[in-house]
C-alpha cells in the first residue's frame, strides 16, 4: 500500500513539473490579440504615456500579415512582415524578433478634432509606423515593446499591452 502511495505521489510531482515546464515555454500570442498602446517613446525627456482622454483606444491589432488599429485620431491599416532568426527568415508573429510595417494608411483627420497631446501621439505613430522596422521584445505576460531599428543611442519605441 505504501509503495502505491509513493508511486502516486511521485507521479503527481512529475506531472506538476511537466506542467510548470510547459508554462515557462509559452509564447505570447501576438496575432489575433488587441494590443493597447500605452507609451510612445520619441525622445528622452519627452512624456511618453498615451493621453488619458484616449487611453485604451490607441491600438494595434496584428494578423499574420496585416495590422489595423487606431492612433487616437485616426484608424490605420497596413501590411506587416514578421521575421526571426539570424536573417530575414519569415516567422510566425509569436516567434518573431522583428516586424516591418509597409503600406500603412491612415484615415485623414480634421485638425480641429485632433489636438494637443492626442495629436502629438498620432503624429509620432504615423511617423514611426510608415515603413517602420522594429525589434520585438516581450517584457512578461501581455507586454510587448517595439523598438525602432536605428543607430540612435535611444531609438524610438512603442510599448503595448494586451487589452
Amino acid at each position: 500500500m505504501r509503495g502505491g502511495m509513493r508511486l502516486a505521489a511521485a507521479g503527481a510531482i512529475a506531472a506538476a513539473a511537466v506542467s510548470l515546464a510547459a508554462c515557462s515555454n509559452d509564447t505570447q500570442q501576438v496575432s489575433d490579440s488587441n494590443w493597447q498602446v500605452t507609451d510612445v517613446y520619441t525622445t528622452p525627456g519627452t512624456p511618453s504615456a498615451v493621453d488619458d482622454s484616449v487611453a485604451g483606444a490607441v491600438t494595434l491589432n496584428f494578423g499574420d500579415k496585416t495590422v489595423s488599429g487606431f492612433t487616437g485620431c485616426a484608424p490605420l491599416n497596413g501590411i506587416v512582415k514578421f521575421t526571426g532568426g539570424d536573417g530575414d527568415q519569415l516567422a510566425a508573429p509569436e516567434d518573431a524578433t522583428k516586424v516591418e510595417f509597409t503600406q500603412v494608411k491612415f484615415k485623414p483627420i480634421e485638425d480641429d478634432q485632433c489636438q494637443g497631446k492626442v495629436r502629438y501621439m498620432h503624429d509620432a505613430l504615423v511617423n514611426m509606423l510608415v515603413d517602420g522596422s522594429f525589434t520585438i521584445r516581450h517584457e512578461g505576460d501581455g507586454v510587448m515593446v517595439l523598438t525602432e531599428q536605428s543607430d540612435a543611442v535611444d531609438p524610438r519605441a512603442i510599448r503595448l499591452i494586451v487589452g
